[in-house]
């Protein structure tokens, strides 16, 4: 036979609470729990009565929805679950910001420069900023080399891997760039002065198109076609001086 005053705890403790102190099993105090259609006890029926204890005044529940219930909760010095709980037990409204209309000059800064810049310069948050920019077809921002007039100038006298090894960059941003700006293609290859052969074989393939402003590849090739023999840098540290004497460095 159960003690009344287990039957009467019922529903309004823990049934491990019960089942400890009467010595029953857990899993007994469930069932007959059940049996009697009494509903568990649960841990917000709890929390809701230490609220009402700790008391709370109508300024602190003016606070519940106003903003997030995390920093409610940092305001009131109160753990964030019971911050939830009560606003859910009033049944208030969880906080939902106000959507605040892009500008004409926050709009001109989607794509002017990164994302997180833009945020700060907004006062946004960057999934905001990532949001609107896609929602408008802004492409991202990337970083863009400002092109100087010599160096548009010689866009198109060269083929362009000649340009692009000068300029320090790759040959299709330097075919792009002559399309974008409707310039022909160079009709002819780099002409080889007097000089230029002087330097084939007495430095590096690298170094004769470093100064040239030529690939390596055609510097190489160059050298081939007449017969001279390349510069091996494995050799540069003992011969180093003999080699710069030669080509009169």
């Amino acid at each position: 036979m159960w003690p009344e005053e287990a039957l009467a705890l019922l529903g309004k403790v823990f049934d491990r609470v019960i089942a400890e102190r009467f010595g029953i099993s857990h899993s007994t105090v469930e069932r007959v729990r059940n049996a009697r259609g009494i509903k568990a006890f649960h841990e917000p029926v709890r929390i809701k009565a230490c609220h009402e204890k700790k008391g709370w005044t109508a300024e602190r529940i003016a606070l519940l929805g106003a903003d997030r219930d995390a920093l409610v909760a940092k305001l009131l010095s109160t753990p964030v679950q019971q911050i939830t709980a009560k606003r859910r037990a009033l049944r208030i409204p969880a906080y939902r910001p106000t959507l605040r209309e892009w500008t004409a000059e926050e709009i001109k800064l989607l794509g002017s420069r990164p994302d997180a810049a833009v945020a700060r310069l907004a006062n946004r948050s960057s999934y905001a900023v990532v949001k609107q920019r896609r929602a408008l077809g802004i492409a991202p921002w990337s970083p863009r080399r400002v092109w100087t007039e010599e160096e548009m100038s010689l866009i198109g006298s060269r083929p362009d891997s000649e340009i692009a090894a000068r300029l320090q960059t790759s040959p299709n941003r330097i075919s792009a760039l002559r399309a974008k700006h409707g310039i022909p293609r160079a009709k002819s290859g780099h002409v080889w002065t007097e000089e230029d052969v002087q330097l084939l074989g007495k430095v590096s393939d690298a170094e004769v198109a470093r100064r040239l402003g030529l690939s390596t590849t055609v510097v190489r090739r160059a050298r081939n076609c007449r017969g001279i023999a390349g510069v091996d840098p494995g050799n540069w540290g003992r011969n180093w001086s003999s080699l710069t004497k030669k080509a009169d460095l």
